[in-house]
């Protein structure tokens, strides 16, 4: 698995390095990319049970009361009210 991952960081890297250049830091961005790819897959792969029904991670959601009370709170803060 280990090395998927080093290759899609060096693919990554080559196409970044031949399109941008060297000043453009090929590495920085290769690595930011295999990093969102890699949240992004965690989080599809532990929503798979929500979406089939079983509540394993949301078992303690915040209720509905909860975020309208504090809606008002956020929009005076940030001049959306």
């Amino acid at each position: 698995m280990l090395n998927l991952y080093k290759y899609l960081y060096y693919r990554l890297y080559s196409w970044n390095l031949k399109t941008w250049g060297k000043r453009d830091g090929p590495e920085w961005n290769a690595m930011i990319g295999v990093s969102v790819m890699m949240y992004f897959n965690i989080i599809f792969i532990c929503s798979i049970p929500a979406l089939l029904g079983f509540d394993i991670f949301f078992k303690y959601e915040i209720s509905n009361y909860v975020i309208v009370s504090c809606t008002p709170l956020f929009g005076q803060k940030f001049n959306i009210i």
